[in-house]
């Protein structure tokens, strides 16, 4: 900021603040977000399953009722088993598991690769935060994609941790990523999506770049159609939980 004193220029002022504070706030922030989408998105298929339940009961067809309560909570729990067996890490499978009723409201199915593998291991929260804000921002932005992309569509997580790190690889069978913007979306601010009054655009791929450098990892994208995003993070030796 410039200072004048009388018409007579004496020099500027210059604020600086560090960032680390604001980017931690704002991870916080996204990953309470997907927390809140998650649990809405929850909440609005058990309404609709009991709406449903509820107009077959009023047309006295119990047997139907019992057959689609039946059906659907099967393929619910038995979806979270496959993930449980795989990701053993509590939190990860929970998110996992959340993201795939987000997904199902957008008619994109939410796969997980068999040869996903994540113990169950004593993680720092600061450690656990950003494979979260990661892991999410990354399922959010592949379901926006998928979406937009031929039927059927859908988005595939594959999550393997060894001795010293852990890759993430999450694809999708949306169009893709426009030629030569590689670089450009993990750009605050950068989006192939349409703007939309209110609603900020290309922060999650931004995020998602800032919490992997911060991490000491690696991210990188191949083009599409069906674009692979690979985060590799370096993780210290943890205690596996008996």
């Amino acid at each position: 900021m410039a200072v004048d004193l009388g018409g007579r220029s004496l020099g500027a002022v210059v604020t600086l603040r560090d960032r680390t504070e604001v980017d931690e706030l704002m991870q916080e922030l996204t990953s309470t977000r997907g927390l809140t989408d998650a649990l809405r998105a929850q909440q609005h298929e058990f309404a609709n399953r009991m709406h449903t339940v509820a107009g077959l009961l009023e047309l006295d067809r119990a047997d139907e009722a019992l057959s689609f309560l039946t059906e659907t909570s099967g393929a619910a729990e038995e979806f979270a088993e496959s993930v449980k067996l795989r990701i053993r890490q509590p939190v990860v499978a929970a998110l996992i598991v959340a993201k795939a009723t987000v997904a199902a409201e957008r008619a994109v199915t939410l796969l997980l690769s068999d040869r996903s593998d994540v113990p169950e291991t004593l993680l720092g929260p600061q450690e656990m935060q950003g494979i979260v804000t990661i892991l999410g921002n990354l399922i959010d932005n592949a379901i926006d994609a998928a979406a937009l992309g031929p039927s059927p569509a859908h988005v595939t997580v594959r999550l393997v941790r060894n001795e010293d790190e852990l890759t993430i690889r999450v694809s999708d069978t949306g169009p893709g990523i426009p030629a030569g913007a590689s670089l450009s979306i993990f750009r605050e601010g950068f989006s192939t999506k349409e703007s939309v009054a209110g609603v900020g655009r290309g922060i999650g791929l931004a995020l998602v770049r800032q919490v992997t450098g911060r991490m000491g990892g690696q991210i990188t994208v191949t083009d599409g159609p069906g674009p692979v995003f690979t985060v590799v993070l370096p993780m210290a030796a943890a205690v596996t939980v008996p």
